[in-house]
């Protein structure tokens, strides 16, 4: 076999598991996990030769599935950070339309106020004329 032919699971008297050892170093193992496959030929590399350890296969399966979901956390955590820039974007867009608006309306006021002045004085100069 391919880890040995001694023991390497503990059953208890209702068939249950309650240990494995795959080093066969516990004591009172009295079970051999065969641990076989049924897999499609296509998922194994041609060129393997000798016995494939499934339990390297899995671990394979379940780093890539493990990568492939913590691509997708940080892919959202990603897209998160990008939505709260955006939003933060948009209202210091708000922000600038606000000040942009008083700033206008400051500066029209001024030469609102800027005219009326010119126009009185040119009043005040033309009546001072008439009169001398």
């Amino acid at each position: 076999g391919e880890y040995g032919f001694e023991n390497n699971v503990m059953v208890d008297s209702k068939g249950r598991v309650k240990a494995y050892d795959k080093s066969r170093r516990l004591s009172g193992l009295n079970g051999v996990d065969i641990g076989f496959f049924l897999v499609d030929k296509t998922i194994i590399d041609p060129r393997e030769t000798g016995n494939i350890s499934f339990e390297e296969v899995i671990e394979g399966w379940v780093k890539s599935w493990l990568g492939f979901r913590f691509f997708q956390i940080f892919w959202s955590s990603r897209l998160a950070e990008l939505a709260a820039r955006i939003m933060h974007l948009e209202g210091s867009v708000q922000e600038m339309t606000k000040i942009n608006n008083h700033l206008r309306m400051e500066y029209f006021k001024y030469l609102h106020g800027l005219s009326d002045r010119s126009i009185r004085e040119l009043t005040a100069a033309r009546l001072l004329e008439k009169e001398s």
